[in-house]
């Protein structure tokens, strides 16, 4: 009788133990969404932003290549200052990071719930962070200097992407600025096609980890 209730008595513990931990992973699970939630909703944002800065990028592309003698300097310092849009990501990553440094993640016992959640924010999130790096390097050490030496914050708003005059004016403007302006615009339009590829599926991944999260812990 004494060892039945002993056992008793430490299933009982073990129910009890069991039952906090699902509830602390419930609050994890709630606070984990808020973050996924903030993160697709900027990731919608982005490529809506990314498709209007390739169109810019391709016009551009395409002034660019026609004869240097026919370009139409209007369009080209607009869709050149349209182009140059860098965006910058900060991913809302504090509870994951708080249960994987507190060894919370045992409290979740479902598999694929926990192979999404690293597939997320161990991979997704740091190839996103590896190709924003390149981005923002090329852009700021090489397209905005470059920009501001032929153009006149007189004639566009560079933080607004407007333009101040229809006929402006690019300061030692030739074949060869052409050329350079084409090869490091196409630097950039590679890697805001890469990076635009990118937000689609971590869009996907973060939807799905906010499905398993739902499923699993019955969050509304």
């Amino acid at each position: 009788m004494l060892f039945l209730a002993v056992f008793c008595g430490f299933l009982a513990e073990n129910q009890r133990e069991h039952m906090i931990e699902h509830q602390r992973a419930k609050e994890f699970a709630s606070l984990m969404d808020e973050d996924l939630k903030k993160d697709t909703s900027f990731f919608r944002k982005g490529i809506e932003r990314f498709e209007m800065i390739e169109k810019h990028q391709d016009s551009l592309a395409l002034i660019l290549r026609a004869p240097f003698v026919n370009i139409n300097r209007y369009d080209l310092v607009r869709h050149w200052i349209n182009g140059v849009w860098a965006l910058s990501f900060i991913p809302h990553q504090a509870t994951y990071e708080q249960m994987k440094h507190s060894g919370s993640l045992r409290y979740i016992k479902n598999i694929p719930l926990i192979n999404s959640l690293q597939d997320y924010y161990n991979n997704m999130l740091p190839n996103i962070d590896h190709y924003h790096a390149i981005q923002s390097e090329l852009t700021e050490q090489r397209v905005v200097p470059f920009l501001e030496d032929h153009i006149s914050y007189q004639q566009a708003d560079f933080l607004t992407s407007t333009m101040n005059t229809n006929t402006p004016e690019i300061f030692d403007w030739n074949k060869e600025t052409a050329i350079k302006l084409y090869n490091m615009m196409a630097l950039l339009r590679d890697q805001n096609k890469s990076l635009h590829q990118f937000y689609k599926i971590a869009l996907e991944k973060a939807g799905l980890v906010r499905q398993l999260l739902k499923k699993e812990y019955h969050l509304k």
